[in-house]
């Protein structure tokens, strides 16, 4: 079994986190770039979120919610020829996609990661920036 993540109250992670499906999303109050955010959630024991469905997409938008978060951030979906989730994910669900109207741009070899607006809608962007994250801990754990 999973065990739930430890929260320290010096800790970036809010303790507000949400279970949906046996799978807990964390939002952490961080901001790296791409990276760093898979980095940070891996050496959590976690791994950035998959998004999987419509009802994991409006799980997203109220664990931001809940936090009092307003601005975009990363989670697990990336691009290395073809777009793949971040813990390697395959499955049923796994091409789900929830992109933003003129989204994916790709017009830079930059823009190979992606976020999610606060409200829904996911973008592609340059890896390098920095944002917020979501980290997830469930079913597609190893």
């Amino acid at each position: 079994k999973d065990k739930p993540l430890t929260l320290v109250p010096s800790s970036p992670w809010r303790t507000t986190s949400t279970l949906l499906n046996k799978m807990l999303y964390y939002f952490v109050n961080k901001l790296l770039n791409w990276t760093e955010a898979q980095t940070y959630c891996r050496q959590m024991n976690a791994d950035l979120a998959t998004i999987l469905n419509s009802e994991e997409q409006n799980q997203l938008i109220q664990t931001l919610t809940s936090a009092g978060h307003h601005s975009n951030v990363w989670f697990g979906l990336f691009n290395e020829i073809d777009w793949k989730w971040s813990d390697g994910y395959t499955g049923n669900g796994s091409d789900y996609r929830n992109w933003r109207v003129n989204h994916p741009t790709r017009h830079d070899l930059n823009e190979l990661c992606v976020g999610s607006h606060y409200n829904g809608g996911w973008f592609d962007a340059d890896c390098a920036g920095h944002r917020h994250f979501l980290c997830y801990k469930g079913k597609n754990i190893n």
